[in-house]
């Protein structure tokens, strides 16, 4: 076919375009419950359909049950080895890649990533609760600092004309993950005149 996905939706328990063919469905496979939520699903469905175009199946190296491993992996469930297993010799023994493989670690990779990145997002935002509250604008005897943090991130905050340097360190290492507690320091640039 062209190049559009070669993923698509139809009724379980019937092959593609076939509505009271004469394909015999075996058994149904428990595989778990996904901790996704709709919109992550949906997310690792449209990641996934970029790797499969119509126009790349291979019975042995690149087929439906690739593309369920795969997505199985995503969602975090279990994906039953024998499913796929003579399609993988086959491409085995013709001297294939396998196209699996390749792509769980460059999943495993995201997902590693994915979860660093969650993680960073947690501590700043425990970091960030326990800064003492922003006076409101307008209010006498404030200023407005912004900060170009180490990690490029810029940040502005209001702060009383009484609060310390001290103060403003805290509101760094709220809003900068690369930024440790200690082992920093704040330097000021005034615009020449």
């Amino acid at each position: 076919g062209g190049g559009g996905s070669g993923v698509v939706e139809h009724q379980p328990g019937y092959a593609y375009g076939q509505k009271g063919g004469n394909w015999k469905f075996a058994k149904t496979e428990e595989l778990g419950k996904t901790k996704l939520s709709p919109k992550e699903i949906q997310t690792a469905l449209n990641e996934l359909r970029k790797l499969f175009p119509s126009n790349s199946y291979d019975l042995m190296g690149k087929n439906c049950n690739h593309f369920c491993e795969l997505f199985c992996m995503k969602l975090g469930v279990n994906f039953p080895s024998y499913v796929n297993r003579a399609a993988k010799m086959g491409n085995a023994m013709r001297g294939g890649e396998d196209f699996v493989a390749k792509h769980k670690a460059l999943i495993m990779e995201q997902e590693r990533k994915r979860k660093e990145r969650e993680t960073k997002e947690k501590e700043l935002k425990q970091r960030q609760s326990q800064l003492k509250p922003e006076p409101k604008e307008g209010t006498k005897g404030v200023v407005l600092i912004q900060v170009n943090c180490p990690g490029g991130k810029k940040a502005r905050r209001r702060f009383r004309e009484s609060d310390t340097v001290g103060e403003v360190m805290e509101f760094v290492y709220a809003y900068d993950s690369m930024v440790k507690r200690q082992g920093f320091e704040l330097i000021q640039t005034m615009p020449r005149k």
